[in-house]
């Protein structure tokens, strides 16, 4: 009589959701952890200081992080009819968020959406650091009570339809691309 064990959720992650939803929080944890580490160990010169003409000082970079969050959060609690057509959802879904996904990694240039554009508005690290760990804290949660509820995805006014997970791991990618910016301005 042979033995049959069952699949081992590291083997095949995506067939169980909550170690994939598991994975993406922590990977989503660690990234925001990081960015917060090194966005923490600036001075106040270098947290204002862009690194050349037209790009980001690190407090913006910090504060587009976390429009990141919140806005997703938002569309989390709220969905928007508003954004792209719903037939063009699956095809930006297609060719930007799968390769993103994939690779692990984000285009190195891009123009961020309106809505997710920093303020300029010169905020303390300490204030806009915080706003980052709620927001992330936040999310965590909310895709959590979510999933205990039985769903799977979100509709996002862009991209469509995102598996939880995937709306976890593509932040973790993005605050992770993110956190190689903040340090070109303190050299």
């Amino acid at each position: 009589m042979e033995l049959t064990l069952p699949p081992d959720p590291q083997a095949h992650p995506s067939t169980h959701p909550m170690t994939d939803l598991a994975a993406a929080r922590d990977e989503n944890h660690r990234s925001v952890d990081d960015f917060l580490a090194a966005a923490r160990s600036l001075d106040q010169d270098a947290w204002q200081r862009s690194p050349a003409a037209g790009k980001w000082s690190p407090a913006q970079v910090t504060e587009h992080v976390t429009l990141a969050y919140e806005r997703t959060r938002e569309m989390l609690h709220s969905p928007s009819p508003a954004g792209i057509p719903f037939f063009l959802r699956p095809l930006i879904r297609f060719l930007y968020v799968r390769p993103i996904l994939k690779s692990g990694r984000f285009p190195k240039s891009g123009k961020a959406p309106r809505p997710f554009r920093p303020s300029g508005t010169p905020t303390s690290s300490e204030a806009l650091c915080a706003r980052l760990r709620t927001a992330a804290d936040g999310i965590e949660a909310d895709v959590e009570q979510l999933a205990s509820l039985g769903e799977k995805a979100f509709d996002h006014p862009v991209f469509g339809g995102v598996k939880l997970p995937d709306c976890l791991r593509f932040l973790a990618l993005h605050t992770t691309h993110h956190r190689g910016q903040l340090f070109p301005a303190s050299r």
